[in-house]
């Protein structure tokens, strides 16, 4: 419509103008001839006399061009018009006496008609536009809109019922993984109807209590008898207080099953009220806590008692201690006497025959203690090999009987699997409250008396007496002193003892050893002030200091032209567990420049005792990630295991030096060392051989194919500015008495 209106439209106009001009180019021939005919010379000179005779503009509004020529196109009038180049034309023949004498063209501009069609095609546009709203648009939008409606309720439908099936399975699932929850936890419901006095037992109870499907209804009478008399009238108490309060209970129970075994039950309750708030039933769970509460049991006696020996273990020894310490401080009688013991010899044992002998002859040990101190006394063991006896007696000399006694028994040859063993104990003895009220100075104060029986040789007991404690005030002033030169840092010093490769007779590194000279009493052996640095937590800050002085030493002996010496450090237990050894170490080498693999650290086997082997596995290998050397150092001494050496990252191994002084002596301990040293090389490990002081020694080791060693042979332990010296030149002395 839109095209083809405005093509007719144009079509139908164009021919009727066409028609049009055709009328008028005939008319106005037809009057030119007449006017010819009667006056001939209007043709030949008088075309413009001509022109206004047959002019066809004087009574229409359109402007019209009129042309006449000759048959030989000479123009006779016209012309002249200025019509656009959009025009129409007609012409028709002019005639005289019947003859053609020329033509009469006629023009008109047809944009007037352009113009018109463009208005009839804009007409026929918005009348399409309209047409197709009201007639196609409307009714089709109306009708794909209710469509959409319906499809969208469809889906809603369809997603409403696919939602609703989803939650009816995630409900079943969630019901089944309930009860099937309810089962492996042994927990199940129940409620008593108040009105008539019905309990309703879930299936999940019903198994529990043993009783078959048909007792799924049950009368409160029948169901309280399975309840232990000692709990019943707790429990109907609590359901009373219950439903009198509206409120909630929970309580465990002794109950008989169907099958007359008895468990422990934990039964949790509430009252369920009514609209007017009154209640009308009570909802509960039961579980069977049987098996948690054996487990609490053996939690408490984890918790407080020695699984090895049954005997009460440290925690619980001070917990008597300190029930002793409160029943004097209130003035009670509580008098007594407290005994430490430590064995003799345990260790050796332990070393040469095992753990498991060790673990066997503690127990035969602990058998030998209870059956010497039995009524009134407290015997436990407070770890390793060191036992505590609280005895509830004060005089003299039946203390002293007890202790000989103790000491004449233990000494005794013990049968184990590996054959018999003898040892002794040592045993330190204080008595309360004349020595002490305090548990704390109890401690303290047999701890004293022990480490004097130990002076005076093994199997001997030693009273605490007051003289003792100088060794004590010893010790705090050494403490508190140390903690001064660890803050000042000008008495602490590191010195280093060479390390040897035997086979190719050169210096490979040095171990760095800590020294304290006191500014008045001199030198301070580390035999004595490691062990307060230990106690007194001060073993990190002194660690963290040798550790830095000894890797700026070794990056100084480089920056002097020395040839790149290894620095072992010892690390301590308390280093590795404070849990930022790592970041420590890498600080230091970033700030001293020293190439990682130049440093070696030393752990020693007692590391895995008190501690998960996990979490030792996982500071080494942050350690052995950052470039450093791993050692296992004292290897043999201490609770040496094949599972640290295959599974731990250690690169060196580090023999004590009894195998060494001990191996030319004997040929079983030669056999020993040769064992250890092609273990060590057997699993990639340098071999170091310490105390090494003899050239026999230094022979031998060499025909055992150990790799490094270290001892008085070469050097003494000596301060870093002579050590380099000292070592070359004794090299020099051994290879000229060679």
């Amino acid at each position: 419509m839109v095209v083809s209106l405005p093509l007719i439209f144009l079509s139908v106009s164009y021919k009727n103008e066409k028609d049009h001009l055709s009328f008028l180019a005939h008319l106005g021939a037809q009057k030119i001839s007449t006017y010819i005919y009667v006056n001939g010379a209007l043709w030949d000179y008088q075309g413009a006399r001509l022109s206004e005779l047959v002019h066809l503009n004087a009574s229409s509004e359109k402007q019209f061009d009129q042309t006449a020529f000759t048959l030989d196109g000479k123009v006779i009038f016209g012309g002249e018009g200025a019509l656009s180049w959009f025009t129409a034309e007609q012409s028709a023949d002019i005639l005289r006496a019947g003859e053609p004498v020329g033509r009469l063209r006629v023009r008109t501009s047809i944009l007037p008609m352009f113009i018109d069609t463009g208005l009839v095609a804009t007409f026929a546009a918005i009348i399409a536009l309209l047409a197709y709203v009201a007639i196609r648009y409307w009714p089709l939008r109306f009708i794909n809109q209710t469509l959409t409606r319906i499809q969208l309720a469809q889906k809603n439908k369809s997603e409403a019922l696919e939602s609703l099936k989803k939650t009816k399975r995630a409900l079943a699932d969630r019901t089944e993984r309930l009860l099937e929850a309810q089962k492996i936890g042994k927990i199940g419901d129940w409620s008593l109807n108040l009105a008539d006095n019905v309990f309703f037992l879930s299936a999940v109870t019903r198994s529990m209590f043993k009783v078959t499907n048909s007792d799924e209804h049950r009368s409160w009478d029948d169901l309280s008898k399975q309840i232990s008399e000692r709990d019943r009238d707790l429990f109907e108490e609590a359901v009373k207080h219950a439903i009198k309060t509206c409120g909630s209970a929970s309580l465990d129970l002794d109950v008989t099953l169907g099958d007359f075994t008895t468990v422990r039950m934990s039964v949790s309750f509430a009252a369920v009220p009514d609209k007017s708030g009154k209640p009308y039933k009570i909802t509960g769970t039961i579980q069977d806590i049987s098996e948690r509460r054996e487990a609490e049991i053996q939690l408490e006696n984890l918790a407080y008692f020695d699984p090895l020996t049954g005997l009460a273990n440290r925690t619980m020894f001070k917990r008597e201690l300190a029930d002793i310490s409160r029943r004097l401080d209130r003035g009670e009688n509580a008098s007594g006497a407290l005994f430490l013991l430590d064995l003799d010899r345990f260790k050796e044992v332990n070393d040469s025959l095992g753990h498991a002998a060790g673990d066997e002859l503690l127990c035969k040990v602990s058998q030998q203690i209870s059956q010497k101190f039995r009524g009134e006394s407290f015997c436990a063991r407070l770890g390793g090999d060191e036992f505590a006896v609280i005895l509830r007696e004060t005089d003299v000399d039946v203390v002293n009987t007890y202790a000989d006694q103790l000491i004449e028994a233990i000494s005794q040859p013990f049968m184990i699997a590996n054959g018999k063993v003898s040892i002794s104990t040592s045993i330190g003895v204080a008595t309360f409250p004349s020595d002490g009220t305090n548990h704390e100075t109890l401690i303290t104060h047999a701890d004293l008396a022990l480490y004097r029986a130990k002076e005076l040789g093994r199997g001997q007991f030693a009273r605490f007496a007051p003289e003792m404690s100088a060794v004590a005030i010893r010790k705090m002033a050494l403490a508190h002193d140390l903690r001064e030169a660890v803050k000042k840092e000008d008495e602490l010093q590191v010195w280093f003892q060479p390390q040897i490769d035997i086979h190719h007779d050169k210096i490979v590194g040095f171990e760095a050893l800590m020294r304290w000279e006191h500014p008045e009493m001199g030198f301070i052996s580390p035999t004595e002030f490691i062990p307060l640095a230990e106690s007194s937590s001060l073993i990190c800050d002194v660690g963290h200091w040798v550790l830095s002085e000894s890797v700026r030493v070794a990056k100084r002996w480089i920056d002097e032209g020395n040839p790149p010496y290894e620095v072992a450090v010892n690390v301590s237990a308390a280093q590795i567990w404070q849990g930022s050894i790592e970041y420590e170490i890498a600080d230091i080498l970033r700030e001293t420049g020293l190439p990682p693999h130049l440093l070696c650290i030393e752990l020693t086997e007692s590391l895995f005792v008190d501690h998960a082997e996990f979490s030792v596995r996982q500071t080494l290998g942050k350690l052995k990630a950052l470039g450093v050397t791993l050692a296992l150092d004292d290897f043999g001494t201490g609770y040496s295991s094949l599972g640290y050496l295959i599974q731990l990252p250690f690169d060196k191994l580090k023999i004590d030096r009894v195998f060494v002084a001990e191996a030319h002596k004997s040929e079983r301990m030669q056999h020993i060392l040769k064992g250890i040293i092609a273990l060590g090389k057997g699993l990639g490990m340098v071999i170091v051989a310490e105390g090494v002081e003899t050239p026999m020694e230094l022979a031998l080791l060499k025909d055992l194919d150990c790799d490094q060693i270290q001892g008085f042979l070469y050097a003494r332990p000596a301060p870093r500015d002579v050590i380099i010296q000292t070592t070359k030149r004794a090299m020099a002395r051994q290879r000229s008495a060679a």
